[in-house]
């Protein structure tokens, strides 16, 4: 009998670990699914964070090409470096020469308006023409054509202007102050780096290090870091 007893204090101690045992594995088992859990969800939220990153991408690309087709729609060219003492009746007679010396004389009737823009000193010497176009495929075509006949002196088109005699008569694309503001940033930070060459095509911006390199474009402050 006290062999039977033993016997049943060692068979209830086997179950006793026996159950012990079960629970531990049912808790690892636990933890196990849990920690499976957790990565399913890391991997859903990395997921998720890649296809935010993919949207936020496609969204600035969005904001860009915005910005881009915005400033492309600007219609106005400048002509700076007008002679203050010219009567300012002249100014339309002055745009017609213009127009002329490069031949662009069949763009007369798409010029809407031509007006002063106020200089920065009030006591500058010259004045800046504002021409405003019917479209920017005019305001575009005429620049190219300026830029093919190249330099043009200011006393070809406004004779007996002493104080005009020397200079040089410059057309360029009328840029939105944010646009021009960028591109004087864009120069500095070019200059910096020696970059050979900034222009600005469209109202986009382009700089290039070197004749054969590839160009970069910068259509916000954020594309300045692509100037390296």
């Amino acid at each position: 009998m006290l062999a039977d007893a033993k016997l049943d204090k060692l068979f209830e101690a086997i179950s006793f670990v026996a159950s012990q045992n079960a629970n531990i594995h049912g808790a690892l088992q636990n933890i196990k699914t849990m920690i499976g859990e957790d990565e399913t969800r890391l991997r859903d939220l990395e997921n998720d964070m890649s296809r935010a990153y993919l949207e936020i991408e496609k969204l600035r690309e969005q904001v860009d090409g915005l910005s881009s087709v915005s400033r492309q729609q600007t219609t106005e060219f400048t002509v700076p470096g007008i002679p203050s003492t010219l009567p300012e009746k002249d100014d339309d007679a002055v745009i017609a020469g213009v127009l002329g010396r490069i031949g662009a004389e069949r763009f007369l009737p798409d010029i809407t308006r031509v007006r002063r823009m106020k200089p920065r000193n009030s006591a500058s010497e010259f004045w800046t023409l504002l021409v405003v176009c019917k479209s920017s495929v005019v305001r575009d075509e005429i620049v190219c054509l300026k830029i093919q006949k190249g330099d043009i002196a200011v006393s070809d088109i406004i004779p007996n202007q002493a104080s005009a005699a020397e200079r040089k008569l410059f057309l360029n694309e009328w840029l939105p102050r944010p646009v021009h503001e960028l591109l004087q940033e864009v120069r500095s930070k070019a200059r910096a780096r020696g970059y050979q060459r900034v222009w600005i095509r469209d109202g986009v911006i382009f700089v290039r290090k070197y004749s054969t390199a590839q160009r970069i474009q910068i259509n916000s402050k954020s594309d300045i870091d692509k100037i390296a």
